[in-house]
């Protein structure tokens, strides 16, 4: 098919941004970008950002990309923010989705919500209407990105929408399919670790939880992410910001992707009552800012009475160090607000023995 045809055919469709973030995952950074472009929907542009790599990975990843796609715009980040060049923006325009990238490098490991920011703030530079935030440890099936496309393209009232998510190993278990924010500020997950024959496989579900693995949306609706969260909670900020401002999600079945699940965990290599630690004072800190203070004790009270049995029973850890780490969560929610890199890489190697 010649590119003027490719080119019409984009005319057709709204375009899609595909933000893939990576740090230090070129491998699973590779089988994303390529299941993205085996996709078939046809006017789609990714930009993937390079959250301060290290030097033989970045240039391992660069190479790769410079192999596959034939027209490559390299960004810093300062410049990505302003919209990137227009020279190299007119190129891109001119040449078709699968052959076209824009590569971000960040320099620094800015974290998952900062990361990510860095593109939507391209994007919006450009007015663009829909981008979709995709883990770099996710693959997606060949009509997922269509899917999700007609259906928040069609229905004007929702301003985000997600797939179901299945786990990469075992593809046959449910990841989750979006969520409910429950009364006392935690969520509820729609089939987690249901097998895939539970779920249906058409229509969608609304949600007031959406994980940001693999999430769509209208950036000029929604807003960006908040970066008060260096690594997790950041979709729950932004699924309690949704709600706050009464903006519908939906999970949409016929949309399927395989996630790897915490990979980049993973490489930090955190304590696991450290990341017990960073994940319920994000979340203390999420409900403190959406609640008022009388609501947001009885919420922390439920949540700490229902985390230390389930601590104890999924890790086995002694009841006396989980009350240990609860009672820090609680003396550091009334004092800070965010939780920075220089935080998180302290914390989450704690072991509150």
């Amino acid at each position: 098919m010649s590119i003027d045809n490719h080119n019409l055919l984009e005319e057709m469709h709204e375009r899609v941004n595909i933000i893939v973030l990576n740090w230090n995952g070129t491998d699973d950074t590779i089988a994303c970008l390529k299941s993205v472009r085996e996709n078939d929907y046809e006017n789609y542009k990714i930009i993937l950002v390079d959250n301060g790599s290290e030097p033989e990975s970045i240039s391992n990843l660069i190479n790769w990309c410079e192999n596959n796609f034939s027209q490559i715009a390299f960004y810093e980040k300062t410049q990505a923010e302003l919209g990137g060049k227009d020279d190299l923006e007119e190129l891109l325009e001119k040449t078709k989705s699968s052959e076209r990238l824009v590569f971000v490098k960040n320099n620094d490991n800015l974290g998952f919500a900062a990361g990510n920011n860095v593109a939507l703030r391209y994007l919006l530079e450009s007015n663009s209407e829909y981008a979709m935030l995709l883990n770099n440890d996710t693959v997606v099936d060949k009509n997922s990105i269509s899917s999700l496309m007609t259906f928040l393209s069609s229905k004007k009232d929702y301003v985000a929408v997600i797939p179901q998510i299945r786990y990469f190993e075992p593809s046959n278990r449910i990841w989750n399919c979006g969520g409910k924010i429950m009364w006392y500020g935690n969520r509820k997950y729609f089939y987690a670790k249901k097998h895939i024959a539970s779920v249906p496989q058409h229509g969608f579900r609304d949600i007031t939880f959406a994980s940001g693995c693999a999430l769509l949306l209208k950036p000029d609706k929604t807003g960006i992410l908040s970066e008060r969260f260096f690594f997790g909670e950041e979709d729950m900020e932004f699924s309690l910001r949704q709600q706050k401002n009464k903006n519908k999600m939906a999970c949409c079945y016929d949309a399927i992707i395989y996630h790897k699940v915490n990979t980049s965990v993973k490489r930090m290599k955190p304590n696991t009552l450290g990341i017990a630690y960073i994940n319920y004072l994000s979340r203390f800190l999420n409900n403190k800012h959406y609640s008022s203070k009388p609501i947001y004790v009885v919420k922390i009270a439920v949540q700490i009475f229902y985390a230390i049995p389930m601590i104890y029973l999924k890790y086995k850890i002694n009841p006396v160090h989980t009350i240990k780490m609860f009672n820090k969560i609680i003396s550091e929610s009334t004092k800070i607000n965010k939780i920075d890199k220089a935080y998180y890489m302290k914390y989450s190697q704690k072991d509150f023995k």
